[in-house]
């Protein structure tokens, strides 16, 4: 048995991974479904985030073991948080409509720069402090952190839509945890040659020219 979970232990935690946020998908993608019904016709920011999560559960399912982990159950629990905490924001919905169009703006550039991300990173994709593959193609030859971007980005949108002091502090925490992770990642990181010749090449970590 234990000769069984060591050699299928990846493929129980990505399935594990799977069946925890596959609930979350098909919900949210049923909420979409009833709304288009509503309204007549496809909304695009429901239609990108379908697409978006779709692949992230594709992704889950056939990524790769990672070949070095960090040890530091901080680094863990900080990058685990950031990448959950969409979850915890409260459903309190805006009346405002000029919230709601710039919320609509952000998070359907944030889905497409995801999708285009998670394309970029392929089987390489991890919550995880961990090394699995270098990537310095795509968006990672501009930034060297484009999925925390595009994932900041999207909980900015969802500010906007939900705004309320509550998810104001769960949006502050989470970006204080991109930051965080990003740089325990590069430290991490930095054991290997490819990963310091990487970060002399691209300067910036999320935002080109700035930082």
């Amino acid at each position: 048995m234990k000769e069984i979970l060591e050699r299928y232990r990846f493929t129980i935690i990505n399935l594990s991974l799977f069946l925890f946020l596959a609930p979350y998908v098909f919900r949210e993608s049923l909420k979409a479904w009833n709304n288009w019904q509503t309204l007549g016709h496809v909304d695009w920011v429901d239609l990108a985030f379908f697409l978006h999560n779709m692949l992230l559960l594709s992704i889950i399912i056939i990524r790769k073991d990672h070949v070095a982990v960090s040890r530091s159950y901080l680094d863990h629990f900080t990058a685990i948080f950031a990448f959950f905490s969409g979850l915890l924001f409260l459903e309190q919905v805006t009346e405002n409509s000029n919230l709601l169009l710039i919320s609509r703006t952000i998070i359907i550039i944030a889905l497409l720069t995801g999708m285009a991300s998670l394309l970029n990173l392929g089987r390489s994709f991890g919550i995880l402090v961990a090394l699995r593959e270098f990537r310095t193609t795509g968006l990672y030859s501009v930034v060297r952190h484009p999925m925390y971007l595009t994932d900041i980005l999207w909980k900015t949108g969802m500010i906007f839509k939900k705004p309320c002091p509550v998810n104001y502090m769960i949006f502050i925490l989470t970006v204080s945890c991109y930051l965080f992770r990003a740089s325990r990642e590069e430290v991490f990181l930095s054991q290997w040659k490819e990963y310091r010749e990487y970060r002399e090449k691209v300067k910036y970590r999320f935002i080109p020219w700035i930082y």
